[in-house]
């Protein structure tokens, strides 16, 4: 699998869907994530980054042949193991790493979702709706479910306190 890093563009602009529709739908285990002037565990990544992965590697050639435009940024690098101070990828010993074969399909369920429905309620009533299923089908109850959310948001809501706190933008 690899990594092409594309440069100058959010995940709402024309380059994604135009990529999803031309060569992604032909990849199982495509998926992107979204970075933004934001540190990642290596470096400060500035800008507006798409992090999009490709498997297949007809798609990786067509897809790179199509970004290879003076007016799109764009480098590839390995994945999941990446070596470069600004490129983005797992770190060798994480779960996701240790456990790709349950990662990857929900990383490209969530980005197809995501191209489809868009930012927005119907996507955020999607998560919700196979949140529920997640935890149905592993066998928890409503209550185990609703202790975990709690659980979860509280720590979320913590972390981005962290990180916020002395950027001005969490008081």
């Amino acid at each position: 699998m690899k990594t092409i890093h594309i440069k100058g563009y959010k995940p709402t602009d024309w380059l994604l869907k135009e990529l999803y529709k031309k060569f992604l739908k032909d990849d199982d285990l495509w998926h992107y994530v979204y970075w933004e002037n934001f540190w990642t565990h290596k470096a400060f990544i500035e800008g507006k980054n798409i992090i999009l992965r490709i498997n297949d590697k007809k798609v990786l050639n067509n897809v790179t042949k199509y970004l290879n435009k003076p007016e799109i940024e764009f480098e590839i690098y390995d994945f999941p193991f990446c070596r470069g101070k600004y490129q983005l990828g797992l770190k060798r010993y994480s779960w996701e790493a240790k456990n790709l074969d349950l990662s990857l399909p929900l990383l490209h369920t969530f980005s197809i979702a995501a191209i489809k429905i868009g930012k927005g309620e119907r996507f955020k009533q999607y998560i919700d709706k196979y949140f529920h299923l997640a935890f149905n089908i592993a066998g928890y109850n409503h209550m185990d479910e609703a202790e975990f959310l709690s659980e979860l948001l509280y720590l979320r809501i913590d972390l981005v306190k962290r990180m916020y706190r002395n950027k001005g933008k969490w008081k």
